[in-house]
């Protein structure tokens, strides 16, 4: 559950946005769903992100393309 602030502050950008004036009821559920629905978005990001960081030894997507085209350009001199 979002704080009250942030309930008044989404009923006032959605009034300036969409010209509709919500009640605190509505606003409160839709503010608590869109919330919801970024944070669903959000969270496999970051798991994401701590995952590769905790793997030791492995190898980032960039040093991987940087081996891929090291391999290539050696390839082209020769």
């Amino acid at each position: 559950m979002l704080p009250k602030d942030a309930v008044t502050e989404f009923a006032g950008l959605y009034l300036k946005n969409f010209g509709v004036q919500l009640t605190s009821e509505e606003a409160e559920e839709r503010a608590n769903r869109v919330f919801n629905f970024f944070k669903t978005i959000i969270r496999p990001v970051e798991e994401n992100n701590k995952l590769v960081e905790e793997v030791p030894g492995q190898e980032s997507e960039a040093e991987r393309k940087n081996k891929t085209y090291g391999d290539k350009k050696k390839s082209k001199k020769s």
